[in-house]
């Protein structure tokens, strides 16, 4: 008398063209595709507005203001017609331009061919505040 009790399972299935269609998976897959179409209209929406700047993250230290590690000119002396490299860095920066120039990003360089002495100042700046910093390409004439 040891008969195995044999479990019942019920499949609710519709026909369709002929074909025997299981309902109860159906319905699970369209969830779980459903959850994965929105999880990625989602993360596509964040990536959309974090592009165009209109998302702020929440700092886990106070913010700091942007620190601008270099700026010189490679020659700080030129004669008339030559040309010197303004070279940067800047970090924690949001935004970074250089006076004459326009924005520039965070690190790089720029050539320059002032016809006379010419001052050059740096930009930063990020939501904490913003800094500066000048540097000076000195052109000399012949005699």
């Amino acid at each position: 008398m040891n008969e195995k009790k044999k479990k019942k399972t019920v499949t609710v299935t519709k026909n369709v063209n002929g074909k025997e269609k299981d309902l109860a998976r159906n319905r699970w897959v369209r969830l779980v595709f459903g959850m994965a179409v929105m999880a990625a209209l989602f993360s596509g929406l964040l990536i959309v507005i974090d592009q165009f700047g209109l998302m702020e993250y929440a700092a886990s230290e106070p913010a700091s203001l942007p620190r601008i590690e270099s700026f010189r000119a490679e020659p700080e002396t030129i004669r008339a017609g030559e040309s010197s490299t303004l070279i940067w860095n800047v970090t924690r920066a949001r935004n970074v331009s250089i006076d004459t120039i326009g924005p520039v990003v965070p690190s790089g360089e720029f050539a320059v061919m002032p016809k006379e002495t010419s001052n050059y100042t740096l930009f930063a700046s990020n939501p904490a505040g913003s800094v500066e910093v000048a540097v000076t390409v000195q052109v000399n004439y012949p005699l």
